[in-house]
């Protein structure tokens, strides 16, 4: 498949679709019911993916079920092609094994995928322990130090902001320990003594960062979308 340029696409009208198709991913793992660590694996895939590659090289709602699909297998929730087609009618056979193939090839086959979701689950643990937490140096924090940051935890929220910071278009480019960090639902400078102070800074920066782009209107993703088939058309790109 070679590339083309897109003529008749911005890079901001990909990017907003780009958007749009990861919300959609991400509404479609809950409907799955998929294990919460695949929609890191799922969304990673799918960005990596278009570090290389261009939105109308795809049909975009089969591509977000190839990234799903090979999230599972990977995050030891395998289910077969076909349970997947008939829960998700719209998806085609031919085109989930060929995009599988083609997220392989891009992520030149390390599937492993870094979970902030377990790092924010260690985290959560780590700041609700009710004995005491230990840090890297020889110090001892005692619960009393954080029992004000214990009170403001929230385990739904911190996820969602998980979910915000995924959306990000560098996401990529972060730590996801940092990421973990900066999904708690608490300010970094409560969390002084426990982490380095350059680490808190980072997530701190991280937090003021994180502007979640505006979901894109019906009719200007209907805009887009004819552009898009536009440039299939030209360029005798099928599915």
């Amino acid at each position: 498949m070679a590339d083309k340029p897109a003529e008749d696409i911005t890079k901001e009208e990909e990017n907003t679709m780009l958007f749009y198709y990861q919300v959609k991913m991400l509404d479609l793992c809950e409907y799955l019911k998929t294990p919460i660590q695949v929609h890191n694996t799922a969304i990673t895939y799918f960005k990596v993916l278009f570090s290389k590659r261009k939105v109308f090289h795809y049909d975009m709602r089969n591509l977000i079920a190839a990234c799903v699909f090979l999230a599972l297998k990977v995050e030891n929730t395998y289910i077969t092609a076909e349970i997947l087609k008939a829960k998700l009618s719209f998806v085609k056979m031919h085109l989930l094994i060929k995009y599988e193939l083609e997220l392989c090839q891009a992520l030149k086959f390390n599937l492993h995928v870094s979970s902030p979701h377990l790092r924010l689950l260690g985290l959560f643990l780590l700041l609700k322990n009710k004995e005491q937490v230990r840090g890297t140096t020889e110090d001892t924090f005692q619960t009393q130090e954080i029992q004000e940051i214990d009170r403001t935890l929230d385990w739904g929220k911190s996820v969602e902001n998980l979910k915000n910071l995924m959306l990000t278009d560098n996401y990529l480019q972060l730590n996801p320990n940092e990421v973990a960090l900066a999904s708690l639902t608490v300010q970094p400078s409560e969390l002084q003594g426990l982490f380095m102070t350059d680490t808190l800074s980072a997530i701190k920066k991280i937090k003021l960062d994180t502007i979640r782009r505006e979901s894109p209107t019906q009719q200007e993703l209907k805009r887009i979308d004819e552009k898009i088939r536009n440039i299939q058309q030209r360029y005798e790109i099928s599915h």
